[in-house]
């Protein structure tokens, strides 16, 4: 296993294939079948894949996943792809974005040395006196603000269309929870529906698979046995809405999915953690490395320091990266608790340390670490230095929950962890989308306010720092909501899938409230960023809804406005007489669709 301009075959990538050619900002990129865009440029030394939002800080892959906004570039024409999601097509056009000049050499990162005159909530202070400066100022903000470009004169030549699609149960999720719950479902007598985003089902197996026979294949081949059970690979699912109604994406279809259940088998993510210059190309999630390594065939790097909070992150996480060919130089365990090396280990571990910050200016290429005191706070005469060039964040993980909670579900912090409340009867979670963990350990996060030098990203969309939030709360942004659209902490392309809990999180400890009765805040649909040609295709089978007025409007000859499946009247033939009407006299409008009125009670029934 090689990095740089080398891949293996390990992993999903097809080696016998005819080799994939694309260009990448003037460069000619050559893929296997199989790899992601983002796993081919990283196979041919690129790291720098995209300048932060705000500071143009250089970003490098993160999660791997599509969960985060490292990897956002232009495809086609088409911005904010997440290419590591993305499959290499022979022919694509690839280009950065949100740099300039070039990728590599961006002017504007002159933002992140000017960070102390743009904090928090700048934009409702600066320039706003003397009045003819904000007019300037706020062009000046708009030409700098967004990501990605729209060339407006082009006529995009995809066709896209609403699919309508029926199951008895939907199962969101083609990992090994989501393929048996189908299985298990169809067994019963279940017409089932499997949605899965990647282009090929496995999840978390497709790269981590159990130690022994690989189970995936006998899996699989029950699945395709089955008669009950149609699979649609390439969906993401994006929202469930009232009425049992799930909205997916599928390349350029739109799927409404009506279900009588739903079984959301969608996984888990580790959570980042905190430290100075903790953005650095070189610091990626665990999963992410391994999904590079055995997914895509491209080694992430060659000397690897492994930082954990958990015991997967000392006992499983180096002996994967020891299979890759990356020498584990060290396992920094934040944990203050002493844990005992397994026989045979030959790595270093570090319990009851912290990484301070990370060094390197285009990536990272060393770690500073210290021991944490009793306080929690790190010990500074304790510092110690190691030469690495990848940084694995073996964290623990929470659910993907986004969905259950858009159904009705409560995410709290309760009994010292993080868990899903399962309250809604039409939808469940299964495998680590229902995952509980176990209760932290004491003091298992590091103290690391005195620490001085580099910031320390809580969310890497808008480049919110803790810095940032702490001053927010100082100017009375205390709840986790206020705080939250003021910072725009988790408004960005990730949604807060990476920083919603730990927003959630400083918000408490920067205000000294117990995390006993928090909760996420709301999670709106949709998830991730639908294209607008998807959502404004036309269908031939649309359903339509009328209102208990329809008949009467229809007899007053209305000219029908579609607004989603009502059929509303926009005129009834001269508009400018109708117009002229309501401002001389009265009008009545039906806003039916608008709302409704529930009635209880016992005399409900008389009272209709």
């Amino acid at each position: 296993m090689t990095d740089a301009a080398e891949t293996t075959s390990t992993g999903s990538t097809d080696a016998a294939a005819p080799p994939l050619v694309f260009t990448f900002a003037g460069r000619t990129i050559t893929a296997r079948a199989g790899q992601s865009v983002a796993a081919a440029l990283y196979a041919a030394g690129q790291r720098i894949f995209s300048r932060s939002f705000k500071y143009h800080r250089p970003r490098g892959l993160f999660c791997a996943s599509g969960d985060c906004p490292n990897c956002l570039m232009q495809v086609d024409g088409r911005p904010n792809v997440r290419t590591c999601m993305e499959p290499v097509r022979s022919g694509m056009v690839v280009a950065p974005q949100n740099a300039w000049p070039s990728l590599g050499f961006d002017l504007l990162r002159l933002f992140d040395y000017l960070s102390w005159f743009l904090p928090v909530g700048f934009y409702y202070r600066r320039f706003h006196k003397p009045r003819w400066a904000w007019p300037w100022f706020e062009r000046l903000l708009r030409r700098l603000a967004g990501l990605g470009t729209i060339d407006v004169q082009a006529r995009p030549a995809n066709e896209s269309a609403v699919v309508h699609l029926q199951a008895q149960v939907c199962v969101v999720g083609g990992g090994p929870s989501g393929i048996t719950a189908a299985l298990e479902h169809a067994q019963r007598g279940a017409e089932v529906l499997l949605l899965e985003r990647s282009p090929r089902l496995g999840g978390h197996w497709l790269f981590d698979r159990p130690a022994g026979p690989d189970p995936l294949p006998e899996l699989l081949a029950h699945l395709r046995a089955s008669s009950r059970i149609r699979v649609e690979t390439g969906a993401q699912a994006f929202g469930l809405y009232e009425g049992r109604l799930l909205g997916a994406i599928q390349a350029d279809r739109l799927l409404k999915v009506r279900a009588g259940q739903f079984v959301l088998a969608t996984g888990a993510r580790q959570r980042p953690l905190e430290f100075a210059n903790n953005d650095l190309p070189g610091i990626m999630l665990s999963d992410a490395v391994l999904r590079l390594g055995f997914g895509d065939g491209v080694r992430a790097g060659r000397r690897a320091v492994v930082l954990t909070n958990h015991d997967e992150g000392w006992r499983h996480v180096p002996e994967r990266l020891h299979e890759l060919g990356i020498e584990v130089v060290a396992v920094v365990d934040v944990r203050r608790a002493p844990v005992a090396a397994p026989i045979g280990t030959i790595w270093p571990i570090w319990p009851g340390y912290a990484v301070l910050r990370a060094l390197g200016t285009r990536r990272v290429r060393a770690v500073e670490i210290a021991r944490r005191g009793p306080d929690g706070r790190t010990d500074p005469g304790s510092a110690q230095t190691i030469s690495c060039d990848l940084v694995c964040l073996a964290t623990e993980r929470h659910p993907a929950h986004e969905l259950a909670l858009q159904a009705g579900a409560r995410y709290a912090y309760q009994a010292g962890v993080w868990q899903m409340e399962q309250d809604v009867p039409e939808v469940i979670c299964v495998g680590r989308a229902a995952h509980r963990a176990a209760p932290r350990p004491d003091g298992s996060e590091p103290d690391l306010r005195q620490i001085r030098g580099g910031k320390r990203f809580v969310c890497l969309c808008e480049d919110v720092t803790v810095k940032d939030l702490a001053q927010a709360v100082a100017e009375g942004f205390d709840h986790v909501e206020t705080l939250k659209r003021y910072t725009t902490i988790g408004m960005g392309p990730c949604q807060g899938k990476m920083c919603g809990l730990q927003g959630v999180e400083e918000c408490a400890n920067l205000t000294g409230r117990t995390k006993e009765p928090l909760a996420v805040t709301t999670a709106r649909p949709p998830l991730v960023p639908v294209e607008l040609a998807v959502l404004a295709a036309e269908t031939r089978h649309q359903p339509v809804r009328r209102t208990p007025l329809h008949h009467w409007h229809a007899a007053a000859g209305a000219k029908w406005l579609a607004a989603g499946q009502w059929q509303r009247p926009e005129t009834y033939g001269d508009a400018a007489a109708e117009v002229r009407n309501v401002r001389q006299h009265a009008g009545l409008i039906d806003v039916s669709t608008l709302g409704k009125i529930e009635l209880v009670g016992p005399d409900a029934v008389p009272l209709l």
